[in-house]
């Protein structure tokens, strides 16, 4: 069993590695060379973050290591979440927002202002 799950998770990381960077630019911008950038330095930050992660998160948690290729994918994986929520144009908070805008500019004075007193 183990032969046959070391490939899958080498995939998963592969995955992590080469799409989440892109993935997260698109999120933050429609341009292609400010997308290459912001990917790049999104890439260049997991790595970095996510090796030094590596050495030091598993101490606090009584491990004694930890993959870095796991951590890097761990945390361009919450930089995405971050970008997923955050981002100007596709966030969720702003899409939040902008439904709650929409909901209450539908109601009559009164309703809206019971909705906004919330």
């Amino acid at each position: 069993a183990l032969l046959f799950d070391k490939p899958r998770i080498i995939n998963n990381r592969t995955v992590a590695k080469c799409y989440v960077p892109p993935a997260t630019a698109l999120l933050l911008s429609r341009r292609l060379p400010v997308v290459l950038l912001i990917a790049s330095a999104i890439a260049i930050v997991s790595a970095v973050v996510g090796h030094a992660a590596a050495l030091i998160v598993p101490g606090w948690l009584g491990f004694k290591s930890t993959t870095t290729s796991g951590m890097m994918a761990f945390v361009a994986g919450l930089i995405f979440l971050l970008a997923w929520l955050l981002s100007p144009d596709q966030g969720q908070i702003v899409r939040w927002r902008q439904r709650r805008a929409n909901r209450a500019a539908s109601l009559s004075p009164e309703a809206f202002d019971e909705v906004r007193s919330r």
